[in-house]
């Protein structure tokens, strides 16, 4: 999954390359690795954005500022590109709504400018990419005013059938709305350019960005048969390792 987001990444590069002016890129969710950042070349420029000071191997975050999607501490209008990597499927986790985020994204981006925003299908996250609802996905970029231009699907072709949500330990009734020529994980990307006028003000949180929701709620959030699961689940592995 992470070779398939490295050659969305590239192929954004290349792009970015190839245009006549200098493009100011923000990325949302940098962590502590950006291929971007990297290889964007001068003097196109780039920013990054997280609420994570260190990653979980304690290395320290790329980003440029610290804040949060749903509040993003630039001005109107300020860049060509906004890119997450990753970062999408999680928001829920921080209490940030899809249509929120994306009117933060759609106020910063130019006229013209690009949204690109890729997010795993049938691994984690949250409930419309882990069962591959594109209708509430779509409907999340429509609402915010976004156009959608362009969604590439990256697959692992090495495998018919990665099932990478069971690895992520999620039970197959979670993931109830695969069909047979989807029983797979793969990588999304999404392509939605911002028109029409460039109304917006900034969003006006009280909230601290970084403060995840509880973990009985994140679990809720898969539903009533999935937390059941999962305290069961968690009650047998206990009970192994006590008797061992």
């Amino acid at each position: 999954m992470a070779n398939a987001v490295e050659l969305l990444n590239l192929h954004l590069l290349a792009d970015l390359a190839n245009r006549d002016t200098p493009t100011t890129v923000l990325e949302i969710g940098c962590g502590a690795h950006s291929l971007v950042q990297q290889k964007l070349s001068a003097p196109s420029t780039w920013e990054g954005i997280d609420v994570i000071e260190y990653d979980r191997k304690g290395r320290p975050s790329l980003a440029t500022r610290k804040a949060s999607v749903e509040d993003i501490p630039w001005p109107n209008s300020t860049f060509d590109v906004v890119l997450s990597n990753q970062s999408i499927e999680h928001w829920y986790e921080y209490g940030v709504g899809f249509q929120r985020a994306l009117l933060e994204i759609r106020r910063v981006l130019r006229v013209g400018g690009c949204a690109v925003i890729n997010f795993p299908v049938h691994l984690h996250g949250h409930r419309i990419f882990l069962v591959g609802d594109f209708s509430a996905i779509n409907r999340a970029f429509t609402n915010a005013g976004l156009i959608v231009e362009r969604r590439v699907a990256v697959v692992k072709s090495s495998l018919s059938a990665y099932r990478g949500w069971r690895a992520c330990g999620f039970p197959d009734f979670v993931v109830s709305s695969l069909t047979t020529h989807e029983a797979t994980s793969y990588v999304v990307e999404y392509t939605a350019r911002k028109l029409g006028s460039d109304s917006g003000t900034p969003v006006t949180t009280l909230r601290k960005p970084g403060v995840p929701l509880s973990l009985f709620r994140r679990h809720l959030h898969y539903g009533l048969r999935y937390l059941v699961w999962k305290m069961f689940a968690r009650l047998l592995r206990r009970d192994r390792v006590s008797t061992q």
